[in-house]
C-alpha cells in the first residue's frame, strides 16, 4: 500500500503535446490504467487526477517508490 508505481507517456490534443506522469492503478498485456499526476501546461483536454488509459507501446519512462526510495 505504501508503494507507488508511475509511468510517463505523451499526451496530445489540438493545443499541444507533452509528456506527463500517470500513477498506475492497473496493467494488462496492452494497456496501463491510472490517474494523471501532472497538471498539463498545453494539453487542455486533460486535468490532473483524471483517469487515463495508455497503450504500453507509448510509455517513455517508469518509476516506482518502495519504502521511501525511488527506483527507475
Amino acid at each position: 500500500p505504501a508503494d507507488t508505481f508511475a509511468v510517463k507517456a505523451a499526451f496530445a490534443d489540438d493545443y499541444g503535446r507533452e509528456y506527463m506522469w500517470v500513477l498506475v492503478t492497473a496493467v494488462d498485456d496492452t494497456h496501463v490504467w491510472g490517474r494523471l499526476d501532472n497538471a498539463p501546461q498545453f494539453v487542455r483536454s486533460l486535468a490532473a487526477g483524471r483517469p487515463v488509459r495508455v497503450p504500453r507501446g507509448r510509455l517513455s519512462d517508469w518509476l516506482y517508490v518502495s519504502r521511501g526510495t525511488m527506483h527507475g
